[in-house]
């Protein structure tokens, strides 16, 4: 039986841009910029605010309350950070839909360095559902989240090149 839904998008940098320069700002991203990159898409919630962060989001083991559209909320925990290459973390949905859905979820994020300059910039997340009969539901929102990944990276690349 499958136990996790996965789905990884990936996107590349204008040529301009090297890995130093695009890693900061997915790798060590704050709440506003949050705000910038997830906007939400159909019903999946914008990030609104994150609150009660320790430290400066840049070691494993940090953690930080985010703070969604639809009035949600979830923990956000830092698992892997190793500048400028990659970082992955781990999400607990505290309230909302999405609570009664899923147990947590985990993002993964690669930045690689191309020939000739710029950056390609890989995002993998997998869901971990609360019970198997659940996937009805969780296929619909694989279809949003996909959608929502795609919408995210776009920006991500406009604020990198801020």
């Amino acid at each position: 039986m499958k136990s996790d839904w996965k789905e990884q998008e990936k996107i590349r940098v204008p040529g301009d841009v090297p890995i130093g320069g695009a890693f900061p700002t997915m790798g060590e991203l704050d709440g506003t910029r949050m705000t910038r990159i997830f906007t939400g898409w159909g019903p999946l919630p914008a990030v609104v605010a994150t609150r009660d962060q320790t430290g400066g989001w840049n070691a494993a083991g940090q953690t930080r309350t985010v703070h969604l559209s639809d009035g949600s909320q979830a923990q956000e925990q830092l698992t892997g950070y190793a500048a400028p290459h990659s970082f992955t973390y781990t999400v607990t949905p505290n309230t909302g839909v999405l609570s009664l859905l899923i147990s947590n979820a985990e993002g993964k994020w690669w930045f690689f360095p191309l020939p000739g300059g710029g950056t390609e910039i890989w995002w993998r997340y997998e869901l971990r559902p609360r019970t198997p009969w659940r996937w009805p539901v969780l296929l619909l929102v694989a279809v949003l989240w996909e959608q929502y990944m795609e919408r995210a990276l776009t920006l991500l690349v406009t604020e990198i090149e801020r």
